[in-house]
């Protein structure tokens, strides 16, 4: 019987890997208030009855698309961020470089009018930063402010079809973050 449970936990776990990465491709076709279940459904390979055993709505799929990215993001950048050494910073921002040169990260070919949804509810997720107590006014935006400094920095190196090297870009981003 655990056997039968653990296939159909499979089966559930493919089935949103499917509908996720159908979303997000969906998403550098199509804007994302004209996306329906029908289209993403079709776009996935997945069932219509699988769409609704493991979600009741779109949104709920973008929800659950940018959870995975938030804990992406926490379990690959948060140790280097914590550890305030700046070889590990670099490393960091230069590793998340390469992966959206290397399409990794798929942010780029999102629609620029779909960005504001996944931004929207990335910010949402990461929301256990703001209810943290902060002391000072630049202990409760710095995470904000760096996030928005290597967000913005590496669209605009993509934009520039990254002409200079990631990890003399990653050296330049760390000098503009804000460091005590």
């Amino acid at each position: 019987m655990s056997q039968l449970i653990y296939n159909d936990d499979m089966r559930q776990n493919d089935v949103k890997s499917a509908l996720k990465s159908g979303m997000l491709r969906l998403l550098g076709k199509k804007e994302y208030l004209d996306i329906t279940v029908t289209d993403l459904v079709k776009f996935s390979g997945v069932a219509r009855a699988s769409f609704y055993r493991s979600y009741s709505s779109i949104d709920d799929v973008l929800n659950d698309t940018c959870d995975d990215i938030k804990d992406y993001i926490v379990k690959t950048y948060k140790p280097a961020f914590s550890s305030k050494d700046e070889k590990s910073i670099v490393e960091a921002i230069d590793f998340f470089l390469k992966s959206i040169k290397q399409k990794t990260i798929k942010i780029l070919e999102v629609l620029p009018e779909n960005r504001k949804y996944l931004y929207l509810k990335f910010e949402q997720r990461m929301v256990f930063y703001k209810k943290l107590p902060y002391e000072t006014i630049k202990d409760r935006y710095r995470a904000p402010v760096d996030l928005g400094i290597i967000l913005s920095v590496a669209m605009t190196w993509a934009y520039n079809g990254f002409e200079e090297d990631s990890h003399q870009l990653a050296e330049f981003i760390y000098s503009l973050l804000i460091k005590e």
